[in-house]
């Protein structure tokens, strides 16, 4: 039965061009035309060697998650994939035709499959620009990590900015399902990602550098420094000259992001559960 749901969501998506385009394409070919705009215009770094670091710009290029004006599209493609039946009120005419968390998780599913092919799409983008910027500066593409394996090193980053954003989705669903509303669950949902986004901006990380009681109790209360922690960690960037983030506070951040999906799916579950559907 959950197959057939699955497919009903995936059906109704490729039905509604603006959803993908607007949702999970717009942002990919934004990315793609902005670093074909510095490749026609680069910047060279004083003392940098002559080469190009294809980790480096992948590992840059999937911050865009972190992003509050990309967020505001995939908050409004999560809020059309969870709220369209409220404002269509076809949810009492589809809803007993399968369980209603078979709904649910398809949506999310949904929404989950759609951010995948997005950040997919922003980093063949970047790689396919790193390449051109190679062959015209004459210089070497390298694919190298910190004391381990490139590809791990860019899997492990790229799973940290769809986590992100699975967390907006689902807190987005979460919204629309509470308040029954595509229009109310993107506009709040967008002003609780630019709130987060000027507080994670405040908090410096060498904070959570140092580690402590301060550090876990802000990775576990804004998941936007938890995935920004999680990605210094990741490329072994430095904080501050000599200071990195330690492995006990990168592990703390992907819980954080984890605990925090699963604490907005389940609110999510249970409210669409007990949820009055005569009307809708």
């Amino acid at each position: 039965m959950f197959s057939r749901v699955l497919f009903a969501e995936l059906f109704k998506a490729w039905c509604r061009f603006p959803l993908l385009f607007w949702g999970f394409l717009f942002i990919p070919i934004f990315s793609f035309a902005a670093d074909l705009v510095l490749l026609s215009h680069p910047f060279r770094l004083p003392n940098a060697a002559p080469r190009v670091d294809l980790l480096f710009l992948l590992s840059h290029a999937m911050e865009i998650s972190a992003s509050p004006l990309a967020q505001v599209f995939f908050v409004a493609a999560a809020a059309v994939i969870f709220g369209t039946e409220y404002d269509s009120e076809t949810w009492r005419l589809v809803a007993t035709r399968a369980r209603r968390v078979h709904w649910i998780l398809a949506k999310v599913l949904l929404y989950a499959i759609g951010v995948f092919c997005s950040l997919t799409l922003v980093a063949l983008g970047t790689t396919f620009c790193a390449i051109l910027d190679s062959i015209n500066r004459f210089v070497p593409l390298v694919w190298e990590a910190h004391g381990g394996s490139a590809f791990a090193a860019f899997a492990a980053v790229f799973g940290i900015s769809w986590l992100e954003l699975l967390l907006l989705g689902s807190v987005t669903g979460l919204v629309a399902v509470a308040t029954r509303s595509v229009l109310v669950s993107a506009v709040t949902v967008i002003l609780i990602a630019f709130s987060q986004w000027i507080l994670v901006l405040l908090v410096p990380l060498t904070t959570v550098a140092r580690g402590g009681a301060s550090s876990t109790a802000i990775l576990t209360s804004l998941p936007g420094l938890a995935a920004n922690v999680g990605r210094f960690f990741i490329t072994h960037a430095e904080v501050s000259p000599g200071l990195y983030i330690p492995a006990r506070e990168a592990g703390i951040a992907v819980a954080s992001l984890w605990g925090w999906i699963a604490l907005t799916l389940a609110l999510t579950l249970i409210w669409f559960h007990r949820q009055e559907l005569s009307r809708e």
